[in-house]
């Protein structure tokens, strides 16, 4: 049951769901419902099936079912005074972006590792790094024998390819830890979101959940938003220094800028304050425009990048497998 507190109190981010959110949150849950038979297929499929797309997966899942509920909640007079339904909308608001973060994350490890591996057999020459050519040169001239001046030039310039396409072991090594760091700062993320939903149950009738629940909200989203922009910045190195990985490189950096759109949203609404949840003051988030702006800037980056992700086959992009990188 709501009702108002003797403080003030975070404002959940959306706000109260109310009459104005039933026509928005019954057309995202359509969309993320259109969604699911693309979901399904590149979970299934043994030519996309990718273990990397499962945090986004359960994200499309969660978002039919918290938008359906929201919409419920928006035309239900008891929905409407359920804080445990507020609760559980909160913890799937804090953490859906993160479910993107997190196949970005995954899909950033086999970027930067596919970066340290020669490509020679890609590009039609063997794995030792030399062309048939560039062999039977190098045994004429072990047996004595002279070379043409061109094919000795040639010789001379797959040679040095090679040396630029060396498999870098160590650098592999460095990129696997710091992305298995990144994984658990995510992991940890996903938890502290969950944990601000669950604070709400309790939060008017204590200002120290409040608060406690102050802070968890910024250290969830400031966090998350850290690990979005050190992805950004990967993802651009390789931009930058392997034209080879240009596709790969350019997906990750859109789907970064949609998942980033949701953190720094969150961080702009979460300084709001009321004494209500169902408050129609400034700073509730209540009002039409803050509605439009929950459903602008939050619900629709997500939607349009879960849609991103399952609309390419991320295994042939990537040059990986069904689950990710996980050779040594």
């Amino acid at each position: 049951m709501l009702s108002p507190a003797d403080y003030y109190f975070p404002t959940p981010v959306g706000g109260l769901p109310l009459s104005d959110d039933l026509a928005p949150s019954i057309v995202f849950a359509a969309l993320y419902g259109c969604l699911a038979p693309l979901v399904l297929y590149r979970m299934i499929s043994p030519g996309s099936r990718c273990i990397m797309l499962l945090p986004t997966a359960i994200l499309a899942t969660m978002r039919v079912v918290d938008l359906s509920l929201r919409a419920w909640q928006a035309t239900t007079p008891v929905g409407q005074k359920s804080v445990h339904i507020i609760a559980f909308l909160q913890a799937n608001y804090a953490t859906g972006y993160m479910s993107l973060g997190e196949t970005l994350l995954a899909l950033l490890r086999c970027l930067l590792v596919g970066t340290t591996k020669g490509h020679s057999s890609i590009d039609g020459v063997p794995e030792n790094g030399l062309s048939d050519g560039s062999t039977a040169l190098r045994l004429d001239a072990v047996a004595g024998g002279t070379t043409p001046k061109n094919q000795t030039t040639s010789s001379l310039q797959v040679a040095s390819d090679t040396e630029q396409c060396e498999d870098a072991q160590q650098r592999r090594k460095l990129f696997r830890k710091l992305c298995v760091i990144a994984a658990l700062i995510y992991y940890a993320d996903i938890g502290l979101g969950s944990a601000t939903g669950g604070l709400y149950d309790n939060i008017t009738s204590s200002s120290s959940t409040a608060n406690a629940l102050q802070i968890l909200r910024y250290m969830s989203a400031g966090m998350t938003l850290g690990l979005l922009v050190a992805t950004f910045v990967a993802a651009t190195h390789v931009l930058i220094i392997s034209p080879r990985h240009r596709n790969a490189a350019l997906f990750i950096l859109l789907i970064t800028c949609l998942a980033t759109v949701p953190a720094i949203y969150r961080l702009v609404v979460m300084r709001f304050k009321t004494i209500a949840f169902q408050s129609t003051a400034p700073g509730s988030l209540n009002s039409q425009g803050s509605k439009a702006t929950f459903y602008v800037f939050h619900i629709l980056p997500e939607l349009v990048g879960a849609v991103c992700l399952f609309s390419l086959n991320v295994r042939t992009l990537f040059e990986t497998g069904a689950w990710g990188d996980i050779r040594g």
